[in-house]
């Protein structure tokens, strides 16, 4: 899936702006998983993180590699490098749909 080209993953996986569903954040999950390796590597995980740090106008906030990195080994729960499906379901249901609705407006289409 190229999110570059075809708008915003989001787009793709919006619920009218209430609770994701499994299949949705299995959706999610794969179109960052460019290498279709089954998880998520730092430079995917990085790609989805500045995607969702937007102002309300869809400009992204400047996100450091570092933070990056750090927001990675949170959600990489078993510190093998990848965050798995299992590891991106947590981070889906304690933080991604937890993110100020607002500031995704601009992801979504109603």
């Amino acid at each position: 899936m190229d999110t570059a080209s075809n708008g915003n993953v989001f787009d793709r996986i919006r619920d009218k702006g209430t609770i994701f569903s499994e299949e949705k954040m299995k959706s999610c999950f794969q179109a960052f998983d460019k290498d279709r390796d089954g998880g998520l590597n730092a430079s995917e995980f990085g790609s989805m993180i500045r995607l969702l740090f937007c102002n309300e106008n869809g400009k992204p906030y400047a996100v450091s590699a570092q933070r990056v990195g750090e927001m990675f080994a949170v959600f990489d729960s078993n510190q093998d490098g990848i965050v798995d499906l299992e590891e991106f379901r947590n981070c889906w249901t304690q933080w991604i749909r937890q993110v100020n609705f607002r500031n995704l407006r601009h992801f979504f289409s109603f």
